[in-house]
């Protein structure tokens, strides 16, 4: 009968492994050569329907999963570790994965910026109303309001217009380019 190892044992004494994921031969992964050099891996087989075990050391086959534990494990290849508790894995940390030098991605061409034209002036026809306005007091005599407002206009109405006293108002009517020219 095989050695059994439970793995809250292997825990205890080695640390708590994180889950290593093959994005590329395992040669080609220096963190990954290190553990298994070091006998800190654990190859957790998981099969459908069965509760899953894990084996020392490293065994490259699909279907199983990888844990680094930080310090090295015991030194027994043929022994069943049994019990695998997921929740005593730490979470991995991220990283984005490495590309070689020579596989590096070459930056995207920029295109180059629109030159920018000053602007060319063109002639309009603008039609302009300015108005000037003017407020006086005057006083009258009548019978009542209405009267009292028609006596003021004409009041009014023949004293000049006093234009240094006078607000201005400029309101723009409408603006029309003129075809052909710029």
């Amino acid at each position: 009968m095989k050695k059994q190892i439970r793995f809250g044992d292997l825990v205890r004494n080695s640390g708590r492994p994180q889950v290593v994921t093959l994005w590329t031969e395992p040669e080609k992964n220096p963190a990954l050569r290190t553990a298994i050099k070091q006998n800190r891996v654990l190859t957790v087989i998981q099969t459908p329907g069965e509760r899953d075990y894990g084996l020392i050391g490293f065994h490259l086959q699909p279907g199983v999963a990888y844990l680094v534990f930080p310090r090295p494990l015991p030194d027994a290849p043929s022994a069943k570790v049994i019990g695998i508790n997921y929740q005593l894995v730490e979470q991995p940390v991220l990283t984005p994965p490495t590309v070689p030098r020579e596989e590096k991605p070459k930056p995207a061409p920029t295109k180059p910026k629109p030159v920018r034209r000053e602007p060319v002036p063109r002639k309009f026809k603008v039609k302009v109303r300015r108005t000037a306005s003017s407020v006086s007091e005057v006083t009258v005599e009548a019978e009542d309001q209405a009267t009292a407002k028609r006596k003021a206009v004409e009041a009014v109405k023949g004293k000049p217009f006093p234009l240094l006293e006078a607000e201005e108002q400029v309101e723009v009517l409408n603006a029309k380019r003129i075809a052909g020219m710029k």
